[in-house]
């Protein structure tokens, strides 16, 4: 792990822990600096009124992180209580949605590793590539996962993951989706998985995959200007850079990659070299106001359901952050400010309508959450 990565995990253990949410950054911290037994302790203060508060994918990062400390302490007993509870859960989505999320048999692969079933471990991961699961970074930053990285098999499945992921996006397949915000493409469910979709989710699924954008946005012969690939990343200025950087990966859980000191910069990312940064101009800079001349926004999907979105408030305000939700028709969003005022968004994807009607993006109406 690199040095910024650490002292950004030390600091997270520094702060002030009032709320469920904190105690389960704190046990994720813990882990990933091999403080095993402090990893316990905060999960256990987490979950010690029955199932802990804060985002979905953090409870489960913090469960499976103090079930891999309590094998590393030799609490075997314990481990297989959270694994065996996590993997119900797991193994009830995935009965209960007829295409379950991608990640969810990566869950599957981590609880296998953790039980020490190699074999195991390496089939969920393939069903999860099969599935559409493209994050092949995690295997490689999560302790829980490190058994696997010298095996053969496993090399290859994200070798070819990522050489599938760059040529597919190149390509521009009608078998993936647009190029994600990872700057890959994401592969569509394989439809012999998927055998009880609906006749309205198979009719959106084609259309997802042969939709081609409207005319007047296509390249047409002769036309003289570049062609951007993609939107690649967004910096923004803060006034101290400490207080910005635990504001967006201590609350929000963007990931840390690295780190400048003139400018002073932090930099995110969420699978690509990196994807948002902040910079530093100093605590006398002026604030933003309404009408002044700038970036208005700055957005991050945090799920596909109005539960992830939910999640994502309760977070927020269990930190003291207040949001103001939107419906976009197309998006169903939050909207709140930084500790500069800089306004960010979380938002739920909730309709594919704007693929043949572009127009459906600039709907905004109140939202009940």
């Amino acid at each position: 792990m690199i040095d910024a990565g650490r002292d950004l995990l030390k600091r997270m253990l520094q702060a002030p822990r009032h709320s469920q949410p904190d105690h389960l950054n704190a046990a994720f911290a813990a882990y990933h600096l091999e403080d095993y037994a402090l990893t316990v302790s905060e999960w256990e203060v987490a979950s010690g009124n029955g199932k802990p508060g804060g985002p979905r994918e953090l409870r489960a990062d913090a469960a499976l992180a103090a079930a891999h400390a309590d094998r590393k302490l030799g609490r075997v007993e314990a481990s297989d209580v959270i694994l065996d509870e996590w993997e119900r859960r797991v193994s009830s989505r995935i009965e209960d949605n007829p295409r379950p999320e991608p990640y969810l048999w990566y869950r599957h692969a981590s609880v296998a590793t953790i039980r020490g079933d190699r074999a195991a471990a390496l089939r969920h991961i393939q069903r999860a590539i099969d599935e559409g699961w493209r994050q092949h970074w995690r295997p490689h930053v999560e302790p829980a996962l490190a058994e696997l990285r010298d095996d053969r098999d496993f090399q290859a499945m994200m070798s070819g993951l990522e050489t599938r992921m760059r040529v597919s996006c190149a390509n521009n397949s009608p078998t993936t989706k647009p190029c994600g915000r990872n700057g890959v493409a994401e592969r569509q469910h394989n439809p012999v998985h998927a055998p009880s979709r609906t006749a309205r989710q198979r009719r959106r699924l084609k259309r997802s995959r042969h939709t081609v954008p409207p005319f007047h946005l296509q390249p047409q012969p002769g036309d003289p200007h570049m062609k951007i690939q993609s939107l690649g990343h967004v910096v923004i200025k803060v006034r101290n850079i400490e207080k910005s950087t635990e504001f967006y990966s201590g609350l929000l859980g963007l990931p840390v990659v690295a780190q400048n000191e003139k400018p002073k910069m932090a930099f995110f990312s969420l699978g690509n070299h990196h994807d948002f940064a902040v910079m530093e101009v100093g605590e006398d800079a002026e604030g933003t106001t309404g009408k002044q001349v700038g970036l208005a926004h700055v957005a991050f999907k945090v799920g596909d359901d109005l539960d992830a979105l939910r999640e994502a408030k309760s977070h927020l305000e269990g930190a003291g952050v207040q949001s103001a939700p939107v419906d976009h028709e197309v998006t169903k969003s939050l909207y709140f400010s930084d500790p500069d005022g800089n306004q960010v968004e979380l938002y739920v994807d909730a309709s594919d309508a704007w693929r043949e009607e572009p127009q459906r993006v600039a709907q905004s109406g109140p939202l009940a959450l």
